[in-house]
């Protein structure tokens, strides 16, 4: 190769000895070409740049980068090859719309199998709390019955049984007797005083009427003590303390019954003079006046303190305490009435006198039973706090337990050695009360 004249280069045969090797490469018009200018400071060899893009053009039926021939597409073929690819694009979108929808479905399944899950977990949840709800009720109910069972069998073992005997002082005649609500016994004296026992020990004496006292009664919560004399007046007592709050003067006649109304807060008093009274417990004054037929043995309060039964002669009368009218007169006995009480439901009252009989009086009036048993005047009667139990006292020196509902007789108790002239039943039912002429108190298993 020479500096100056420029003769055409020669190409090196390749490693892979092809046809073309060893030969020169020549341009399509060798006649622009100029030859390539090698300078003595070994510049880079720069090609000549070729007349036109046609120069640039293969011959037809060759490849430059394959010895196969090479054949241009049709429209035809173009048109094919685009539509299956506008195809597969078309396939490959339903195939994700199908897979997001199978997705969504799945997503959706599960979300109500979670749901339905929720929701029988909340199911087991509301089984499980009603169960222990039924569990704790059942364990209750258990409980309550066990000791209602051992409460019966504990007055069973001691039903009729004397479980305390004490008498007043100096041996006087008890004329009436009251129970508080934490069990102390009130004692209504026939010389004038009222005695407080707590279990059988004397714990005082109230003095200040003027004769003798013939019935006692203490307020619902025990606070307070009412009691009725001779002298004709109704004392009002403070059960802790003894003193004396207010004394009432509105009979003119022996004061014979005086009881608390439920509530406390009024007295009804029953009196020979032929009237029964409603008492204000706090102010003292005369709220209602009741003029019964006959002197009276006993006033005692319905369970509503709408009305309040008297014993009167040989009937029962009862007032309305709104309009202090009679409404009804119950009579059947053939003695003096001695006695009336209303059960606790106040659809019965009992009543019992000198014809030696109980008689029970339904609510309109009717007599449900007549119960027969006592020898001698009955002068005292009391209801169970259930009303499953009627006692009743009487001058042949017993007390009786009757079933009322069952019209029977259950047991008779040998009481006193004299007139049993009160009975009184605790609050909790379990003690009955006993009170005589002899001066003595008993106190027996219910």
């Amino acid at each position: 190769m020479s500096a100056a004249g420029g003769t055409a280069i020669p190409v090196s045969a390749s490693t892979t000895g092809t046809a073309a090797a060893a030969e020169a490469v020549a341009l399509p018009n060798a006649a622009d070409a100029a030859p390539l200018a090698v300078t003595a400071r070994n510049d880079p060899v720069v090609p000549p740049r070729p007349a036109s893009l046609a120069a640039l053009a293969l011959p037809a039926g060759e490849h430059l980068f394959s010895d196969r021939p090479y054949a241009a597409p049709t429209s035809a073929a173009f048109e094919q090859a685009r539509t299956a690819y506008e195809a597969s694009l078309l396939a490959a979108d339903r195939a994700q719309q199908i897979e997001r929808r199978l997705m969504r479905e799945e997503r959706e399944l599960l979300l109500q199998r979670l749901a339905h899950m929720e929701g029988e977990l909340a199911k087991m949840q509301m089984r499980l709390d009603i169960a222990e709800t039924v569990h704790q009720r059942t364990i209750l109910e258990t409980r309550k019955i066990v000791d209602e069972t051992l409460a019966r069998k504990r007055r069973e073992d001691s039903f009729g049984r004397k479980l305390l005997e004490f008498r007043s002082p100096d041996d006087t005649g008890v004329l009436g007797i009251a129970f508080s609500r934490d069990g102390a016994i009130a004692a209504a004296q026939a010389d004038s005083d009222v005695a407080l026992f707590d279990q059988g020990r004397l714990v005082s004496l109230l003095k200040g009427h003027a004769a003798a006292v013939n019935a006692v009664s203490f307020s619902a919560q025990g606070l307070r003590l009412a009691s009725g004399s001779k002298d004709k007046t109704v004392a009002l007592w403070d059960a802790s303390t003894g003193a004396r709050l207010q004394s009432f003067a509105h009979h003119a006649g022996d004061v014979r019954s005086v009881e608390f109304s439920h509530d406390g807060q009024f007295v009804a008093s029953g009196s020979w003079d032929r009237t029964a009274c409603v008492l204000d417990a706090v102010t003292g004054q005369k709220v209602t006046g009741f003029v019964c037929k006959a002197t009276v043995e006993q006033a005692v309060w319905h369970p509503d303190r709408k009305r309040i039964a008297v014993a009167a002669d040989k009937s029962i009368e009862l007032f309305d305490v709104t309009s202090g009218q009679r409404v009804a007169t119950l009579t059947g006995h053939t003695g003096r009435v001695n006695c009336v009480s209303f059960s606790p439901d106040g659809l019965r009252v009992a009543s019992a006198g000198d014809d030696n009989t109980v008689v029970v009086w339904a609510s309109s009036t009717k007599r449900f039973a007549t119960l027969v048993g006592h020898k001698d005047a009955v002068r005292s009667l009391a209801y169970s706090p259930d009303g499953a139990q009627l006692i009743t006292g009487s001058s042949d020196h017993t007390a009786v337990v009757w079933s009322p509902a069952e019209k029977r007789h259950v047991c008779t108790i040998q009481a006193h050695q004299d007139v049993v002239t009160c009975v009184r039943v605790a609050s909790d039912g379990a003690k009955l009360a006993t009170a005589s002429l002899d001066g003595s108190i008993a106190v027996f298993g219910l």
